[in-house]
This record gives C-alpha cells, structure tokens and sequence, in this order.
C-alpha cells in the first residue's frame, strides 16, 4: 500500500530499501516490485541532514522515481495488458523537535510533479506526527509506535483529510521485525482513495559499515 492512493499496488509485494551516506548527505533508493516479479516503484531519494544536533532537527530531500501501472490496450483487436511507466520528480522537508529521548513530535511535507500527460501533475502531502520508540514488552521485545498522524493529501483538483498509524515489534539483537500501517480516511473526495486500508509486513534489516580506503 501507499499513502498516496494512486501509488497503491494493492497486492503483495518486495521491498528493498538501502540508505548510502557520508557526513549529512544520503542517497535512500527504495526499489519495489510484485511478488510476481513486476516492477512496482523505483524512488530515488536524495537526503540532506540540516540540523542533527539539539531539539530541533531538520532534513530536506529531493528524489526522481518511476511510478509502473498495468493498463490494457487492444493490439490487432486483441486486449493486452502492458506495463505504462510514469515518471515523477519530488521535494520534501521534514523538521521535528525532539521532546524526549523516545518520544518525537514534526511536521513533512513532499510536494510531486508527474511527467506523463496521463498522469497525476502535481502533489501536495502535508502531515503532522509523531513517534514514540523503545516501549518494552518483555526483557528483549520492543514496540515502536508512531501514533496517530493527521495529513492532509491534494492531488490535482481532488483531496482529503486521512489519519495513520504504524506500529513495529522487534526483538533486540533480532535482524527480523514485524510492521503493520493503518489509514484511515476522515473526509476525501479523492477517487482512488479508499475508506480504510492497512498491510502487515515482515521486515529484515541489515547494516553493514563500509571504510574508504587511500
């Protein structure tokens, strides 16, 4: 699933995030694809860390992606169905203030520009939330939750007003965690939006620390 309806794939699917970096600059790609092997999204996420120090904290980022949907099309009066790839490019700011050493409170937004004539041409997801980390359930098993944010989404001449929610269970020293996202729509006249949608997803994390040699 997808905060942005039209970005939804509505089935199962793979998800491989990587973050690179060095000092205050990343590059996040998110590559995601079909269980049956068809590509889903490929974003691109360039990241700047402004402020990491104090209370208030502040990272900007910018990213290309490709958006893939499959859509029929009548070839020699036959129907097919053909991957339409849509391009997109996209700008975020995310500030937060730190209140505690696990609990947070911010602000995002991200504003998309799509490229295709068909598709979406401009974005606007602005959310206010929250995160509070490291409640422990056992000796070693910990719940993360991001509490209920509130965002408001425009897309084109279409919007709404949605809340959500994530919650994560992990155990410590454990590469394996479990997520579960919620959204809840509270008023949209948004088409492709749906009333309430949520996923469960088994999560495996690694972290590996290159060195720059020479």
């Amino acid at each position: 699933m997808s905060l942005i309806p039209s970005f939804t794939l509505g089935k199962p699917a793979l998800l491989f995030e990587l973050s690179i970096g060095k000092n205050k600059l990343s590059f996040d790609p998110l590559i995601r694809f079909a269980l049956d092997g068809k590509p889903w999204s490929f974003v691109f996420w360039w990241r700047y860390k402004v402020l990491t120090e104090g209370k208030f904290r502040l990272h900007v980022g910018a990213h290309p992606a490709i958006n893939f949907r499959t859509i029929p099309v009548s070839i020699n009066n036959e129907t097919r169905d053909i991957q339409q790839v849509c391009r997109y490019l996209a700008t975020e700011v995310a500030p937060s203030i730190m209140i505690s050493k696990n609990f947070s409170l911010g602000m995002y937004y991200l504003y998309s520009r799509g490229l295709e004539e068909d598709a979406t041409k401009t974005t606007h997801f602005v959310t206010v939330n929250g995160s509070i980390s490291q409640i422990k359930i056992t000796k070693d098993v910990f719940l993360k939750v991001a509490p209920p944010q509130l965002f408001y989404l425009m897309l084109d001449n279409e919007d709404g007003f949605f809340s959500n929610a994530t919650l994560t269970l992990t155990k410590q020293n454990c590469p394996f965690s479990v997520s579960s996202v919620l959204n809840k729509s509270i008023t949209a006249n948004i088409s492709s939006s749906k009333s309430f949608v949520w996923n469960i997803s088994l999560l495996y994390s690694f972290n590996q620390k290159y060195l720059r040699r020479g």
